[in-house]
């Protein structure tokens, strides 16, 4: 076995270990995600990993399998203790969803189909950095701190630094560190407001 394909289950591993303690916040109804941003990562997560395993992923397609996965978690347990707020953004991205799929389906292109995917990603990560800044209580640092860390992992796991394929893990690695660093400020201004009183 080659380092590459280690790396890529590692960078799995620890993406399923950074959720896992999401997952049963969410379910002791301890944090609250924006299910909204939830069911958008879900569809286009979804049309990632098969758009992406068709591109020729394999080494690196681990990490968008376990985001598949916990993704559909998170959304059935949020439904009984997050919130959701469809704005016309949120409505925007699901529309997006579903035309990523008729892109694909239209030019039978699976690089037409991620790289579109990523772009409405990219617009699902604004409410959970809003959230993030707004109620940073309602997120779990740890979490999203191991996400980073296996995006970055999955980053090493490529086997050709062909576009199709680094693409993906390098804008993940950079859209959870957004995240990451909004989650990290919004806890530093919240304590720099309570220490104020």
């Amino acid at each position: 076995m080659n380092l590459q394909i280690i790396l890529g289950q590692i960078a799995g591993l620890v993406s399923l270990v950074a959720f896992l303690p999401y997952i049963y916040l969410v379910f002791q109804k301890k944090i609250k995600p924006n299910i909204a941003t939830w069911i958008i990562w879900t569809s286009v997560n979804t049309l990632v990993l098969v758009s992406y395993y068709e591109s020729g992923a394999r080494t690196t397609i681990w990490v968008p399998l376990v985001y598949v996965i916990q993704d559909l978690l998170i959304v059935a347990f949020s439904i009984r203790s997050g919130y959701i707020k469809w704005n016309v953004l949120d409505k925007m991205c699901m529309i997006g969803a579903v035309a990523g799929i008729i892109l694909w389906l239209v030019t039978k292109n699976p690089v037409n189909a991620l790289l579109f995917s990523l772009l409405i990603d990219v617009c699902g990560v604004f409410p959970t950095v809003r959230h993030a800044l707004q109620k940073p209580h309602e997120e779990f640092l740890l979490s999203w701190l191991l996400i980073v860390l296996g995006s970055l992992i999955n980053i090493f796991a490529l086997t050709s630094w062909s576009f199709e394929l680094s693409v993906y893990p390098i804008y993940m690695f950079f859209g959870n560190l957004v995240i990451l660093l909004s989650l990290v400020m919004g806890k530093f201004y919240k304590n720099r407001a309570f220490i104020k009183k």
